[in-house]
């Protein structure tokens, strides 16, 4: 099928642990494909507004995905424990099941990625593939814990980000901005493994799955004990890419069209 210039969302709002998580989806009633945005994004904004959603519709694929609690239009508590790495598991779960969507391709993007990750390995029977964008050896080498989510945590909640002193957190503060997010709200949560995302239940990872990296990623500079520990199905390093842009990479949304065809077929 073709889609027309217009492509209509539908958002459904799902209560999970007594927060409303907005949820958007497109195409047919029940979703196929699952889409977890990173860090102080949203569905709108890393699928729909990169060109994910209407490359999926148009390749016959019907996308959905949460705005993950703490973004976009989903309930923001400023408390630390509301964003233990599992919660969004379980927002996950509940926004499947009210979607009626028993199996579905799961795609994730940074810190959506490691919430991919840790979802396909406690519910493989639900997830057909998975693929992983933008992830490297921070997710799950965390002992010690790493600074890099202090250093944002503190530049978020800042009221003077004129002095803020650590390059990450000046980025961070800057791209949370642009997306007019609660900041205290992502504060709460890079202080409870927020970005880049933290695997706290392993397993074997037994879901036919792709690894798409950046050719430079300042942010995931090292991805081989990730790929030892999971042993992806396919890897592919798109040329010319850093970290954000990877998300906007044409080559990126091609190669997990196909991937995912294949898991089909």
């Amino acid at each position: 099928m073709t889609v027309s210039d217009t492509i209509k969302l539908t958002s459904t709002f799902v209560n999970s642990d007594g927060l409303s998580i907005h949820w958007q989806q497109a195409g047919c009633d029940v979703p196929d494909t699952l889409c977890i945005h990173g860090f102080s994004s949203s569905f709108r904004r890393n699928w729909y507004g990169a060109g994910w959603v209407r490359a999926l519709l148009n390749a016959g694929h019907s996308p959905c995905g949460p705005d993950l609690r703490g973004h976009g239009q989903s309930d923001k508590p400023h408390i630390h424990g509301a964003y233990h790495p599992l919660v969004h598991i379980s927002d996950i779960d509940a926004g499947l099941t009210q979607l009626c969507a028993d199996r579905v391709h799961v795609i994730g993007f940074s810190m959506g990625a490691a919430v991919a990750l840790q979802y396909a390995m406690l519910n493989p029977e639900r997830c057909k593939s998975l693929t992983l964008i933008g992830v490297g050896d921070k997710i799950i080498d965390t002992y010690p814990p790493p600074m890099e989510p202090m250093w944002i945590a503190d530049a978020l909640s800042t009221s003077r980000p004129d002095l803020i002193s650590s390059a990450v957190g000046r980025t961070f503060r800057a791209f949370a901005e642009r997306g007019q997010n609660d900041l205290e709200a992502l504060a709460a949560m890079m202080r409870t493994g927020g970005w880049p995302g933290r695997i706290v239940e392993r397993h074997p990872l037994i879901v036919p799955t792709q690894l798409i990296l950046a050719e430079r990623d300042a942010f995931m500079p090292t991805n081989s004990h990730l790929i030892e520990a999971i042993s992806p199905t396919k890897t592919v390093v798109i040329p010319g890419t850093d970290h954000l842009s990877l998300a906007l990479s044409s080559q990126a949304i091609a190669s997990t069209l196909e991937f995912i065809g294949e898991a089909d077929a």
